[in-house]
């Protein structure tokens, strides 16, 4: 938490420090040794791997995962406004239609976007949550992505593939956000 901003004194600054928290338990769950010709650092080549099946870094279900939990998990903190999750969930959403215009997939998303693609991948993750559990995503899928890899954990535990996933989300993200809210606890 180097950043100047949000600061400590900030709301802001509790879900981001859970943000970045649920990245130590993603990176403790992909432990794969540094591998050969990459420029040598594990956090930006090794992981990217396991999601894309090369070295490009693209946010996917690092980032999208890392702030739905963030989110989530500070919705449910004491003193916390019943309604934040899904006022957030709602400003998220004006990700959507800027991700459409790209025509890429969300795997292709980029951290240079002219949108905030970490958006509308925290609305994927709230997707699969909903389609499953929060358990599914957070322990069954995560502790299985070394083992199996990510696309057999992938569909061991949603059932599809990815871009398959990816296509049903996009037909289902498209409905008026009214709709979209239901899933949200």
């Amino acid at each position: 938490m180097s950043s100047k901003y949000p600061g400590p004194e900030e709301e802001d600054y509790k879900p981001v420090i859970l943000h970045e928290y649920f990245h130590v338990y993603q990176h403790g769950n992909l432990s794969i040794p540094e591998l050969p010709d990459t420029d040598g650092d594990w956090r930006t080549s090794n992981r990217n791997v396991y999601f894309n099946g090369g070295e490009v870094q693209v946010p996917f279900l690092m980032e999208g995962g890392a702030e739905y939990m963030a989110q989530y998990r500070y919705s449910k903190e004491a003193g916390v406004d019943a309604g934040y999750l899904k006022r957030v969930m709602e400003y998220k959403a004006e990700s959507i239609k800027p991700y459409f215009n790209t025509g890429k997939s969300l795997r292709e998303l980029g951290y240079d976007e002219e949108f905030n693609s970490y958006d509308i991948l925290t609305w994927f993750v709230a997707y699969l949550v909903h389609n499953t559990s929060e358990e599914t995503f957070r322990i069954d899928f995560w502790t299985q992505i070394e083992d199996l890899g990510f696309e057999e954990a992938f569909k061991s535990n949603f059932g599809k593939s990815a871009d398959e996933m990816i296509a049903e989300f996009d037909t289902w993200v498209a409905q008026p956000i009214d709709v979209l809210l239901e899933i949200i606890p």
